[in-house]
């Protein structure tokens, strides 16, 4: 192989290198190793890659018995922020938490590990997430009033985020806060981009070179977290190409009352980012990140279990789930038509009937209930987006889960292409 400045000029038998390479050339021989092409990851969040100096499980699989000493060294080995948060990074949602006599749910653990400090586990996929009592008091609705997240408030002010709020058998929130829902206690995942560059950036760099990855799309860049980037730039140590898929946070900033989505706010501010980055040769700002609907994974802990929140065609099957051991298997599924499910309509709210009910038939009677999942965005958000962003020369990286979801990103790129968009 013949490397001349930055392009491969030739690759073929040893032979052939003589006629091309000049004497003075730097030869490198490998001694059998193997040389293979940088490796390109599309969807990668690079801020999360290396440990965020703050409560870190490390993807652990720890049972809420386990979970809670480990929360309490890091209280005194004072890993608050300076609200008196506790913020947990790299939290295993989809293995271990399993629940114990005196620890039932994952809010009963976090509330044992402290009742004075607001707590916010942060889960390894960034979809998921659990907060304690102290954490959800300081729920806020629109307007920035504390609401506070319970059965009441899931009935009205937070009626929305039903889907994203596991809940025990009584109505009540377990701690398990999914997607938009973790919103309602402030943004706690921007913990990493609050770092010092210096403590985050090279290690990042490091991470990346070690295995081999030479560009990246960082998947959902937040406008805060851009300032990381510019340092390791400047600092000349940048040692990947880096596309952005810019992050415009449409609930907080641009779904206000006094702002249209159609209006050019976002798309102005996502073209100021774009021309800022224009002459970097190792940083593109030219894409946009949407969420148009969450993720598949629920709680089959949960009582009554938590379903998936991705948005599906067709309502999801109430599992029920048969416990061995500390393992759960699939018994079986609700049936909606039931004799049992017509009569859960007649058991209201008292925990008596709640507990008889399933005493008899082996379910929460708001299991009979059917869901379908949700979108993050009405329909016409999401083509508004998909239309403007397009037309402005961006590409929208979509996320889309359920076949829903994926259904209506389609059709938004569909008509952006047929009104004579760039998709």
């Amino acid at each position: 192989v013949v490397v001349r400045d930055d392009r491969i000029i030739y690759v073929g038998i040893p032979g052939g290198v003589d006629d091309i390479a000049k004497t003075n050339a730097r030869r490198v021989d490998l001694g059998g190793r193997l040389m293979l092409p940088g490796l390109h990851d599309v969807h990668i969040h690079p801020l999360g890659i290396v440990p965020a100096g703050n409560c870190d499980l490390n993807d652990r699989r720890l049972t809420l018995d386990e979970l809670v000493p480990v929360l309490k060294r890091c209280i005194e080995n004072r890993l608050v922020d300076d609200a008196g948060w506790l913020v947990v990074s790299q939290w295993a949602f989809s293995f271990g938490n399993e629940p114990s006599e005196t620890l039932p749910t994952m809010r009963a653990a976090l509330d044992a590990a402290s009742t004075d400090h607001p707590i916010v586990l942060l889960g390894n996929d960034g979809h998921h997430g659990a907060v304690n009592s102290a954490a959800m008091a300081l729920a806020e609705n629109e307007k920035g009033e504390k609401i506070g997240l319970s059965r009441e408030s899931l009935q009205s002010a937070f009626a929305e985020y039903r889907e994203y709020v596991g809940v025990d058998a009584s109505g009540e929130p377990n701690g398990m806060v999914n997607d938009s829902a973790r919103y309602l206690f402030g943004d706690r995942s921007s913990v990493l981009w609050e770092l010092p560059p210096l403590a985050v950036m090279p290690n990042v760099a490091k991470v990346l070179a070690s295995s081999g990855i030479t560009s990246i799309r960082d998947a959902s860049a937040d406008v805060e977290s851009l300032g990381h980037y510019d340092y390791l730039s400047e600092l000349g140590k940048q040692t990947f190409r880096l596309t952005l898929a810019l992050y415009p946070e449409i609930e907080d900033r641009y779904l206000g009352a006094q702002f249209d989505l159609r209006s050019d706010l976002m798309v102005e501010d996502m073209k100021k980012i774009r021309e800022r980055y224009a002459s970097n040769p190792l940083i593109r700002a030219d894409h946009v990140k949407l969420y148009v609907d969450g993720v598949l994974e629920g709680d089959p802990r949960s009582t009554p279990p938590m379903l998936p929140n991705s948005a599906q065609l067709a309502p999801y099957r109430q599992p029920i789930f048969a416990a061995d051991g500390g393992s759960l298997s699939v018994a079986g599924y609700v049936d909606p038509n039931s004799a049992a499910c017509r009569a859960a309509r007649g058991v209201g709210g008292s925990q008596q009937k709640i507990t008889a009910f399933i005493e008899a038939n082996g379910f929460h009677p708001n299991q009979c209930d059917t869901r379908s999942g949700v979108l993050q965005h009405d329909v016409a958000v999401i083509n508004d987006f998909v239309k403007a962003f397009d037309r402005a020369g961006f590409t929208v990286h979509a996320h889309a889960i359920g076949d829903r979801a994926v259904r209506v990103a389609v059709d938004a790129f569909e008509h952006a292409r047929r009104i004579g968009g760039q998709v």
